[in-house]
């Protein structure tokens, strides 16, 4: 019987093993393709624009199941020029065109312009909007703000564009359900093997 039982437990053992790479790639599909292109500014100084577009970047790239293209990922793939553009004119089918071309489930873009009369203070008019390439729709969060004062419209831009795109927890625990059950196999077949 042991001649039996050992053989099968190191082919299980071994399958297991081998299986492992497969469940871990099925396990890492929940990863949802998002790009940022930019933000145009207009009569923003360079030290805000650069606070901005690196607090929406941090905002996107915080998330572990996102996958971000940069506004320079995206400028290397399309061009400086294309990218803006785009960013110039913020066209539904021009974006969702560049999603599909980039192979991204969403684009964040945005336009923003300071329309204060003080020089010492930056009023920041615009929007933040995102694109989503499944559905072809596109949603916009408007900005009227002094540039101090983002928080607020950042925890939006969390709250309403990014947390409803993640995967939903059930679905993480789906993906993962593969790698469980070949662990529990090879677990098993370890188990087995010194008990016999």
């Amino acid at each position: 019987m042991q001649r039996v039982v050992r053989p099968f437990i190191v082919y299980l053992i071994s399958t297991a093993l081998l299986l492992t790479p497969t469940a871990l790639s099925f396990a890492q599909t929940t990863v949802v393709k998002v790009a940022f292109i930019g933000i145009a500014f207009e009569d923003v100084s360079p030290d805000i624009q650069k606070k901005i577009l690196n607090d929406l970047l941090a905002l996107l790239q915080e998330e572990r199941s996102l996958l971000t293209l940069t506004p320079e990922d995206v400028q290397e793939r399309i061009g400086e020029e294309r990218r803006a553009q785009l960013l110039a004119q913020l066209q539904k089918t021009s974006i969702l065109d560049l999603a599909a071309q980039l192979d991204v489930d969403y684009v964040f873009a945005g336009k923003l312009s300071n329309q204060s009369r003080d020089p010492q203070r930056t009023l920041l008019v615009g929007s933040i909007q995102r694109f989503d390439r499944a559905t072809r729709a596109s949603f916009s969060i408007d900005i009227l703000r002094y540039a101090n004062d983002l928080g607020e419209d950042f925890k939006k831009i969390k709250q309403e564009f990014i947390a409803t795109i993640l995967p939903s927890t059930s679905s993480t625990l789906a993906s993962a359900l593969p790698v469980l059950i070949v662990g529990g196999i090879a677990l098993i077949g370890i188990l087995a093997l010194l008990l016999s």
